[in-house]
């Protein structure tokens, strides 16, 4: 019995100082390591693995000491790439770092070098493999404003070329024509008329110079929708817009010209008249009728968009603009409940002040926020009636929304 209690103490103890054994072995190597014998940390780690190779400490300890050796080894061969900065570069560190933290922003940097190399010579293939190694919204837009300048070289270059062409050949029609005064004359007016009245073909149109091309994208008209409401009254409208500035620019403009129909609510009103007669003495009559207000209007919103994130394919911006409105026509509708309601009467009562009210004309602050492509355009907005406290019971503003389909 003694014998066994004496060999399972022994067994503990040595288990114990076994433990202590490693845990010391463990600080000394990250010791090692920690103060640059980097290769002694290592060594003393794997020779505790060597005699314990399940102990989790010693594995995570190693673990990390690999990952700071690697960590630093990225470190410096984006330095190096960046330093080089060139196509090449930045290909060779993804290669040999795949997955890095430096991986997209490399990428983004080797689309670039691609789109810097854009000329008059470069086709949608050298476009396209751009555009497959750009990884944020900024690089793709960097691409499509180098694409669109190598192209309006090439546009310019053929154009310059045709006009020579044509001016070359006037000149020598003229003269086989003519005398030599006559050639000369005739040469003279066929160079100035190549000059201002040249025509190309790109792309399999026609055009009579570059610079009189208007940038389609800058410059649109389209047709909108609105509806809008809040407590008391509801809108909807139906016209014209023109935006001024591509849909994706930093800031643009849009201008609208829009009918609008506006009603109110129906109310219930009544007022009361002070009767007296011999017969029945002082009595009170109450008159009650439904009530509606409705107005037409022509409407000029003017708004200023400030796209916050912007693509080659939409922006999404937030807008502030005013609006102003021209009264077509109004009408106060009452439907009386009974017979006897006088609106004549009614006009003079004090509840009348009460009852539910346009603000006319529109006078509204534009608050917007929405998402624009090249044809579409969706928003939310709100109006802030400016002329609202004029009447008791108008409503302040209205929230609303609207869509835009631009030619």
């Amino acid at each position: 019995m003694k014998k066994s209690i004496l060999l399972i103490l022994s067994f503990f103890l040595a288990v114990t100082l076994s433990a202590q054994d490693i845990s010391s072995a463990l600080r000394q190597a990250q010791a090692r390591f920690e103060s640059g014998n980097e290769a002694g940390g290592i060594e003393l780690v794997n020779k505790v693995l060597a005699k314990y190779p399940d102990n989790q400490e010693a594995k995570n300890l190693l673990a990390k000491f690999n990952q700071t050796i690697k960590d630093r080894e990225i470190d410096a061969d984006w330095k190096t790439a960046q330093t080089q900065n060139t196509f090449e570069s930045y290909q060779q560190f993804r290669t040999k770092h795949p997955g890095s933290k430096y991986d997209d922003i490399a990428s983004d940097n080797m689309a670039k070098k691609l789109a810097d190399k854009f000329n008059v010579n470069s086709t949608y293939a050298d476009r396209t493999k751009a555009e497959s190694y750009a990884k944020k919204s900024m690089t793709k837009d960097y691409i499509a404003n180098k694409w669109k300048a190598a192209m309006a070289k090439k546009t310019t270059s053929t154009s310059s070329s045709t006009s020579s062409t044509s001016s070359y050949n006037s000149s020598s029609s003229s003269s086989r024509s003519y005398n030599s005064s006559s050639s000369s004359s005739s040469s003279r007016y066929g160079s100035s008329y190549g000059s201002t009245s040249s025509s190309s073909t790109y792309g399999g149109r026609s055009y009579s110079s570059y610079k009189s091309i208007p940038d389609k994208s800058k410059f649109a008209i389209g047709i909108e929708g609105t509806l809008d409401g809040l407590e008391n009254s509801i809108s909807t409208s139906w016209g014209l817009s023109m935006r001024i500035g591509a849909f994706n620019s930093l800031f643009n403009l849009t201008i609208g010209a829009k009918y609008q129909y506006s009603t109110t609510y129906t109310d219930y009103h009544y007022y009361s008249d002070y009767d007296y007669s011999y017969k029945y003495g002082s009595t009170y009559e109450y008159h009650s009728a439904w009530h509606k207000h409705k107005a037409s209007q022509f409407t000029i919103p003017i708004i200023v968009n400030w796209n916050v994130a912007r693509t080659e394919y939409f922006g999404y911006y937030l807008g502030v603009g005013y609006e102003q409105g021209l009264i077509i026509s109004q009408k106060h509708n009452y439907e009386p409940t009974e017979d006897g309601f006088d609106y004549n009467v009614y006009i003079n009562h004090e509840d009348y002040q009460r009852s539910r009210q346009l603000a006319l004309p529109t006078k509204s602050i534009i608050i917007q926020t929405g998402f624009a492509g090249r044809h579409w355009d969706g928003k939310l907005y709100y109006k802030i009636y400016t002329n609202s406290n004029s009447y008791l019971a108008a409503d302040p503003g209205a929230f609303g929304m609207a869509l835009t389909y631009y030619f």
